[in-house]
């Protein structure tokens, strides 16, 4: 994991992968990735979800995708 900061009440499961994001107060689910997202809070997402960086300029996201999902953001 190369992640900027994993917050306080968050549950990650087994194989998950976050790169330059911060979480908290969220449970990602098994084999999810979370890539260049500036912070995600309050969250469920699913397993093996992809969320990454779009063209969008939020800071905080609250996501609940169901399994297998891609989204950018």
């Amino acid at each position: 994991m190369l992640f900027r900061s994993i917050g306080p009440y968050t549950s990650i499961g087994d194989d998950v992968k976050i790169m330059k994001s911060s979480v908290e107060h969220s449970v990602i689910m098994k084999g999810s990735k979370l890539m260049d997202i500036e912070r995600i809070e309050e969250s469920l997402i699913g397993r093996s979800v992809t969320v990454s960086k779009g063209s969008s300029t939020n800071k905080a996201l609250r996501l609940m995708l169901g399994d297998d999902s891609v989204i950018e953001v």
